[in-house]
């Protein structure tokens, strides 16, 4: 449905986004994730119309959009936007509001508009507050408000630069699974901008990762997370332990143990940064928190049973699962390990033994940033 190839766009000397190439298939969700500055919202501009590229092409499905002395207007591309602020109209009524996202014949028929408008409100469960401003809807109706207006002209393709930042968390999570099972009960294709690691992951059926203006790694979120192409994308994507190991044969001997590799990765067949890992090569293993667990007597208490000694320097609780942070006895590695459980199993300054449960792992060479 959306495809882009090869664009690059600069700012006088300043260069945002290089050969950045991906496309997205019909009635899927794309996220594009990366820090802020990688040229995320940059390239949803692009898309939508609202800069054009410096070199390279943007179609929809057959229709080229952008490149090779083409450029179709913001107006005529059918992609709607939802912008971070939203960009509602004050002074105009949840009915006007939504109503402005219709091409100017639509709205000036009464008819059509009424009736374009009253499905997009009601899409969005915001039936009876037609006649309300902005000031006075919570943030998530707002955030409805801003969909609707999105979804009236039909697009085929809507972009989100990041929709949910102003909202707080319990607010974010709620208006981001409803508008998340809209877009599938609509099949419609979008792509979202975020920062947020856990947002992309809930959202996108595929995932963008960009970094200093390029793409780094194109992947499914399940992909993303086992499988990262460098020490950065497994940072990026979730809490990561790097710990450094030697290769021997299809494991890695680690200060916590051998670690089984991915087959690619312990043949050395591997394509992609974490590949070509062989006999004897200084690796740095990437051991995810919840693949480690503690062993002990509980809260204060002393290591017991075999496993690696550490002492718990750092209690998190989140309620649903604990993030420790603990220090090798042996050589003072810290390691995060998450356990899950409604209540702390240990305290600050216990004792405990350290395993490694996880399934095989990938592995980068030691140089590698």
């Amino acid at each position: 449905m959306l495809s882009v190839e090869g664009v690059s766009k600069s700012f006088g000397s300043v260069h945002v986004l290089e050969d950045i190439t991906f496309s997205v298939p019909r009635a899927a969700t794309l996220v594009l994730l990366g820090p802020s500055g990688c040229g995320k919202t940059t390239l949803l501009r692009l898309i939508a119309g609202l800069e054009r590229p410096d070199k390279g092409e943007i179609w929809r499905g057959e229709d080229l959009l952008s490149g090779d002395g083409t450029y179709v207007d913001v107006r005529h591309r059918r992609i709607g936007m939802v912008f971070q602020d939203l960009a509602l109209f004050p002074h105009m009524t949840v009915f006007k509001n939504v109503a402005y996202g219709l091409p100017p014949g639509q709205r000036r028929n009464r008819e059509i508009r009424d009736k374009e408008v009253a499905e997009a409100i009601a899409l969005v469960n915001l039936e009876g507050l037609e006649h309300r401003r902005p000031h006075q809807l919570s943030g998530g109706q707002q955030q409805r408000v801003a969909l609707a207006r999105a979804l009236v002209p039909r697009p085929e393709v809507i972009l989100f630069d990041e929709p949910f930042a102003s909202l707080d968390t319990s607010l974010r999570i709620e208006v981001r699974s409803e508008v998340h099972e809209l877009l599938h009960a609509l099949g419609t294709t979008a792509v979202f901008v975020t920062h947020d690691q856990e947002e992309a992951f809930v959202i996108g059926e595929e995932v963008v990762v960009m970094k200093d203006r390029r793409i780094v790694q194109h992947d499914r979120p399940s992909v993303l997370y086992r499988r990262p192409v460098s020490p950065w994308v497994g940072l990026f994507v979730g809490h990561a332990n790097m710990l450094p190991a030697t290769v021997q044969g299809a494991t890695a001997r680690t200060s916590i143990g051998d670690i089984d590799l991915l087959a690619d990765v312990a043949s050395g067949s591997a394509a992609d940064a974490s590949g070509s890992a062989s006999e004897g090569d200084s690796v740095n293993v990437l051991v995810r928190p919840e693949h480690l667990q503690l062993l002990g007597d509980g809260l204060g208490g002393g290591s017991n049973g075999s496993g690696i000694s550490a002492r718990v320097e750092l209690v998190e609780y989140h309620g649903h699962d604990t993030m420790y942070a603990v220090k090798l006895a042996e050589d003072g590695t810290m390691l995060k390990v998450l356990v899950p459980g409604s209540s702390p199993q240990f305290d600050h300054g216990a004792d405990v033994a350290l395993h490694y449960i996880g399934p095989p792992t990938t592995a980068f060479p030691a140089e590698t940033g």
